[in-house]
Formats: C-alpha cells, structure tokens, sequence
C-alpha cells in the first residue's frame, strides 16, 4: 500500500516509544492495550508480538498480542487494516484472532478470513462500560485488600471466573499463576470483600490509574453466596479506591449475552461506551481451546 509501511518490533520499549503516544490519545478506547503493553513493560516480556503502522514518517497504527492470546486491535484505524493483514499473511506470522472494538476487530477478521479462508474458532461478544455517577450499594460486610495468604483462593475464583465467563477459554495460564503475576508487576490490585462474620465471599481486581484511566475486572463472587449483594459492594469498593488514586475514567467489560451483571453496573452508576469483540482463530501451541 503506496506511503504505508508496516514495521515488526522485537524490543517491547522500543515498540511502546511508538505505540503509546498514539494509544494515549484515547485511554478510554485502549483501556486493555494500554494495560497489557505496561505489563509487558514491566515483565519485560520476550514472546510479545508487535507491529506499528508507519505513514510518512509517522505511526499511524500499533498492535501486539502476547501469545496465545489474539492481537489488541484498538489502535489501528480503518485506513490501516488492509495493509496488517496483507503484512501479517506475507510474513506467515501466527495471529491467533483480534480482539478489540467491533470497528476494528470486526474488519480484520473479515481481511483475514477473505485472505485464509479461516474462520474465528470462537468469538465473545462484550461490552465496555464507563462510571459515569458513581452510586455504591449499602450492603452488610466489609472491605479489605487482598494479601499473599489470599492468593491460593483469588487464583481459583479466577478459574471459575474463566470457566463461567469463557474469557479465558483455555488459553490463560492457571488463576493462581496469573494472580501471582499480578501481585508481581503491580498491574492489578485485588480488592476482597467479607461478610459480617468476616469471610472473604468476593474478589474485584482493579488496575491502578493509567493515563488517567483504571480498569475493574475480574469480578467474582463465591457461588454459594450469590444474590446477596457482595459483588456490587467489592466493585463498588475498588471503584472508590481508584478515584482516590486519580483516575479520571474507571472502566469494566461485561459479557453483552450476561444481563446481571450488565444490570448490576448499570446500578453503580457505571454506562456503556462500546461493543467490543474478542475472535480467536486457532493456534498451534494451544490444542484445549
């Protein structure tokens, strides 16, 4: 494509140098680039693949993927997707999907199944929501952050998360590998809330301000105490924390076919802002998905 150039990177700081300035622009937008490219940051993470778009001198498009899972396409606009696929099929480089906003995530599947023939093993659909007047529940019990001793149980309400939620759908590491990795780089915090006699009944992670932007999620509350309110008063209670860190957007993604937990936000005072899609393709080093 005539003036556009797509570029690999193979050094996660040199990739950001590029990528970030034009990821800041809309933090809301690239809530989960912004936070995954930090933890890589951080982690200093090898296996991430990367690509920006390069028009005339400037980058006009980024995106990565830590494999297994699919490229973060939110910041590539339209005008780019032609020339990603086109480069990332020449290049014989293994995708794994795209996930992002519909408008890109929805295109370049389309590109890559007009130019493969492959077809998404499986898609999610989900929705992002933005606090915009923040309304916490009243509801009996008491908040804590989670400590290392909590670390076993945060990592198997994890897998259930996943389980339930098909988010993982077989491709993360274990929950309590994940939790640990959180603890460790700092990109997530894990809020835990107790009922009255002080058992911990439901988890709310929660990244801390990036580019004035926090994420909530997971959220996971314990199955035989559901319907009583614990998951809204753990959500509610990390969204506090991050406004007292400074965000100045707090931000969570649903599952659109989950309508609880769609109406659950809705009553903390949380709004959508987008669809967004997750379209996995299949992989060569996951064979469970």
């Amino acid at each position: 494509m005539q003036g556009m150039d797509v570029v690999m990177h193979a050094e996660v700081r040199e990739f950001a140098e590029h990528a970030l300035p034009l990821l800041q622009v809309d933090p809301v937008r690239n809530t989960m680039a912004l936070t995954v490219l930090t933890g890589a940051l951080n982690n200093d993470d090898p296996d991430v693949v990367m690509i920006t778009v390069q028009e005339d001198g400037r980058t006009v498009g980024a995106a990565f993927r830590t494999p297994p899972w699919p490229f973060i396409v939110s910041g590539l606009p339209p005008r780019t997707h032609a020339a990603v696929v086109e480069h990332l099929v020449r290049e014989g480089i293994e995708c794994g999907g795209f996930s992002g906003p519909r408008d890109a995530a929805d295109s370049l599947m389309a590109l890559w199944t007009d130019a493969t023939g492959e077809v998404a093993l499986h898609s999610l659909a989900l929705r992002l929501h933005r606090l915009v007047e923040f309304t916490p529940p009243d509801v009996p019990g008491a908040f804590r952050w989670a400590v290392e001793d909590d670390i076993p149980l945060l990592g198997l309400w994890w897998d259930e998360f996943d389980v339930e939620s098909h988010v993982g759908g077989g491709l993360g590491d274990a929950g309590e590998v994940m939790v640990r990795r959180s603890f460790a780089s700092g990109v997530r915090r894990f809020g835990m809330w107790c009922d009255p006699d002080g058992t911990a009944v439901a988890m709310a992670g929660v990244s801390p301000p990036l580019h004035g932007m926090s994420r909530i999620g997971p959220v996971y509350t314990a199955k035989d105490q559901r319907g009583r309110g614990y998951g809204s008063a753990v959500t509610a209670a990390v969204t506090q924390a991050a406004l007292d860190q400074g965000a100045r957007e707090v931000l969570l993604f649903t599952d659109v076919t989950n309508p609880v937990s769609n109406a659950i936000y809705r009553r903390i005072g949380y709004r959508p802002v987008l669809e967004a899609v997750e379209h996995r393709l299949p992989v060569a080093n996951t064979l469970d998905v």
